[in-house]
């Protein structure tokens, strides 16, 4: 199991993220590694996602593309969460 990540390792690999197509690896594998990742509370993948979505477009429109095959993944960018919610989770505003 792996262990819970910490909120400045999280935003440090978001803001790391440029939003560009070259990204779409490092975002999906990041993604990928917060599936896995266990913890009380549960990593904020859906935050992730909903800034991505409003922050970082054509990243968000690449990685969409690219995680097809991934069913766990493919659920979570279906979900619509309020923008300016995921930012307060994250405490960015």
């Amino acid at each position: 199991m792996r262990r819970a990540i910490s909120d400045r390792h999280f935003i440090g690999h978001y803001r790391s993220l440029q939003d560009r197509p070259e990204d779409v690896e490092k975002c999906v594998e990041f993604l990928l590694s917060l599936v896995r990742t266990k913890g009380d509370p549960p990593p904020p993948i859906v935050e992730f996602v909903t800034l991505l979505k409003n922050e970082k477009p054509i990243l968000y429109a690449h990685v969409r593309k690219r995680i097809q095959m991934h069913p766990n993944l493919r659920l979570i960018f279906e979900i619509d969460a309020d923008y300016e919610q995921a930012k307060k989770r994250l405490n960015l505003g």
